[in-house]
């Protein structure tokens, strides 16, 4: 190898070798999706706090989010997001209106669908983040339902892995953004 060549890889491996993954599990069953992360990112506690409540711009989190509005916030606290979506499981592609109630608790999120506004039947997402030092430990859950009928093979085959792919290189890009990169 040249060693020119050497220098364009090293910025790119210790960007890929940050996110300390444990944990990425997809799986669909009975119609319902199941998705499960954990990681630890060295990016600041308060700089992943920062990036995931920032509702208004989660499209820079991950490209197939083409839309997000902020409906509402509560009282409490909780606020009423929509986002659309481009779900794509292989050459199948969807646009998918999700409007969420989050709830913001230090160190937690937890978004609940709100199916009467959505293209979703029920769903939860779940995130969770511990400082450890100058890295986060952060774990996020996921269990929803389409309300459209997603064929068994497609779920299986297309839509885990790429649930899979998609949620490891939207916690990459929380790191990047929580670290100002």
């Amino acid at each position: 190898m040249r060693p020119w060549a050497l220098l364009v890889l090293l910025p790119t491996a210790h960007a890929a070798d940050a996110l300390q993954l444990q944990l990425s599990d997809a799986q669909f069953s009975h119609g319902v999706f199941h998705v499960q992360f954990e990681a630890v990112l060295e990016a600041p506690a308060a700089g992943i706090a920062a990036v995931l409540t920032d509702f208004e711009r989660l499209g820079r989190l991950d490209p197939r989010i083409q839309r997000t509005e902020v409906l509402g916030r509560s009282p409490e606290g909780d606020v009423l997001v929509r986002t659309l979506v481009e779900a794509c499981a292989g050459p199948f592609c969807r646009s998918v209106v999700r409007v969420e109630r989050i709830d913001r608790e230090p160190g937690e999120l937890l978004a609940t669908v709100v199916p009467d506004r959505s293209d979703l039947r029920q769903g939860s997402f779940r995130t969770y983040w511990e400082e450890l030092g100058p890295c986060t430990r952060v774990r996020y859950e996921a269990d929803f339902e389409p309300a459209f009928w997603v064929p068994g093979l497609v779920g299986e085959l297309y839509a885990t892995g790429a649930l899979r792919a998609s949620t490891v290189r939207v916690f990459e890009r929380v790191e990047r953004l929580a670290n100002g990169r």
